[in-house]
């Protein structure tokens, strides 16, 4: 997806109120359509997730967005707090993802999450590290790896939960 794209994406999903300022105060959006969304615990990058967060909303999501560094117990909660969630998706970038995501099966047993959890990003340093991590991660209850915010849409959309890896 182009930088233009994603400006012409943000603006199109912009609210202008009676004052033409652009600002969305007094409109309430209703959605069933939940995602809740974040980076994994040890990352900080948030450019990819801003822009995640911005095609969602644009195709009709909710999204709960977590932010950078944000914990397995955090996911959890906002899963709680969000029941109706369609989907849970993580972003990770600086190759920590098996440390970051060590617990995912605990969490989603506490807080018994019924949704699918997406990871996407960088998940090694090398192809042949990535691959392997990738196949951990989906042993330790990651239901899919996508890399791509389009993929995404479409596993969501189509209800294709359960062990899945693409792009």
């Amino acid at each position: 997806m182009k930088f233009q794209e994603n400006s012409e994406l943000l603006q199109s999903n912009a609210f202008i109120d009676s004052s033409g300022t652009g600002s969305n105060s007094g409109i309430k959006k209703t959605c069933s359509k939940t995602v809740i969304l974040g980076v994994a615990e040890s990352d900080a990058h948030v450019v990819a997730n801003k822009l995640i967060e911005a095609r969602l909303e644009a195709s009709g999501y909710e999204v709960v967005n977590l932010g950078a560094c944000t914990p397995l117990s955090e996911f959890g909660q906002a899963y709680e707090n969000h029941p109706e969630s369609v989907a849970i998706l993580i972003g990770t970038l600086n190759g920590h993802a098996l440390q970051d995501l060590s617990d995912l099966l605990w969490m989603k047993q506490k807080f018994a999450v019924n949704c699918p959890v997406i990871v996407g990003g960088k998940l090694g340093l090398s192809p042949g590290k990535a691959q392997r991590v990738g196949q951990t991660l989906l042993n330790r209850g990651v239901d899919a790896l996508i890399n791509d915010i389009e993929d995404v849409l479409s596993y969501i959309q189509q209800g294709q939960y359960g062990l899945a890896k693409t792009g």
